[in-house]
C-alpha cells in the first residue's frame, strides 16, 4: 500500500490506464519480454537501472485471467516492520514508475480489511495536492473494481467498491475464468489464502534495502509455492524487483 509523500505510506501501486493485445487480452505498459533461463542454462540477469521492465510481454493465457500478488518487502520477507511502519519501503520515482506499469492492465483489486482502510484513503485526497504519479494513481483507483473481506465492516463508501464476508476461491476463480483484465490481490494474509487455495498466478517483490527483523510478513507461516523466476531488475535507490511464476501443483 502507498499513500501520498506528505502522508504515513505503504507500498502499493500506480497505473494510469490500461491497454489491450490480440484479442482484446491485456497487455503490461511497455511491453518486455524476460525468457533468459526459462527451461535453459542460462541465468537471468538484473537489468540495469533504466533497463528493461519485467513485465509481461505476451497476452494472458485466454483460458484464465491471472490473479497478480505485488507487495514492497525487506530483505528478510516483511512488509512492515515490528511497529507496523514501513518507512523503508516508499519507492523513488524510478520505482513507483516500474510498479506503474507493472499494473496497468488490473481491472480488479481484492483487499483484505486492514490494507482497505489504508488504500481507502486515495477516495478522498484532494487530487491537486498530489504529484502527477500520484494524481493519476487516485483518479485510476476510483474508476477500478474492488472487493473488500471483513467479517467486521457493514458497509463501505468507497467508489466502485464492494463488501464480502468470506473469501470464497470458488467465486474468485469464476472471475478469473471471465475476466478480460487482471485481478491484483492485496495483503500477505489474503494473498496467503488465494494461494492456498491455489489461486495466484503471479508474484512480484519488489525487494527494499532494508532488514527490520520481525513484523508482518510477505506471506503468512506455512503457505508453500512452487515459483519460477521469470525476470529481475534492480534501480539506483538499491530496490529490485523480483517477478515470478507460480508454478501448478501435482
Amino acid at each position: 500500500m502507498m499513500t501520498p509523500s506528505t502522508k504515513s505510506r505503504r507500498a502499493t501501486c500506480l497505473r494510469p490506464g490500461r491497454r489491450t493485445g490480440e484479442g482484446g487480452l491485456p497487455l503490461c505498459a511497455r511491453p518486455i519480454r524476460c525468457d533468459a533461463g526459462r527451461g535453459t542454462d542460462t541465468p537471468i540477469e538484473l537489468t540495469a537501472p533504466g533497463g528493461d521492465r519485467c513485465a509481461r510481454g505476451l497476452p494472458w493465457a485466454s483460458v484464465s485471467a491471472p490473479l497478480i500478488y505485488l507487495n514492497i518487502a525487506t530483505i528478510d520477507g516483511f512488509i512492515a516492520g515490528p511497529d507496523g511502519l514501513w518507512s523503508w519501503g516508499v519507492p523513488d520515482p524510478e520505482v513507483h514508475s516500474a510498479i506503474n506499469e507493472l499494473m496497468a492492465p488490473v481491472a480488479t483489486y481484492l483487499y483484505g480489511r486492514r490494507v482497505f482502510e489504508v488504500m481507502a484513503a486515495w477516495d478522498t485526497f484532494h487530487l491537486d495536492e498530489l504529484s502527477v504519479t500520484e494524481r493519476a494513481w487516485a483518479i485510476d483507483w476510483r474508476a477500478t473494481d474492488k472487493v473488500v473481506y471483513s467479517r467486521t465492516l457493514t458497509h463501505v463508501v468507497t467508489s466502485r467498491t464492494s463488501l464480502r464476508t468470506e473469501f470464497d476461491a470458488d467465486e474468485v476463480a469464476d472471475w478469473k475464468r471471465v475476466a478480460h483484465h487482471p485481478l491484483a490481490i492485496g495483503g500477505g494474509s489474503l494473498a496467503s489464502v488465494a494461494a492456498q487455495a491455489g489461486l495466484l498466478d503471479e508474484v512480484h517483490v519488489f525487494v527494499a534495502p532494508a532488514v527490520v527483523g520481525d513484523g508482518i510478513p510477505l506471506f503468512t507461516r506455512g503457505t508453500t509455492l512452487e515459483l519460477e523466476l521469470r525476470c529481475a531488475r534492480r534501480f539506483d535507490s538499491g530496490f529490485v524487483h523480483l517477478a515470478y511464476d507460480v508454478l501448478p501443483t501435482p
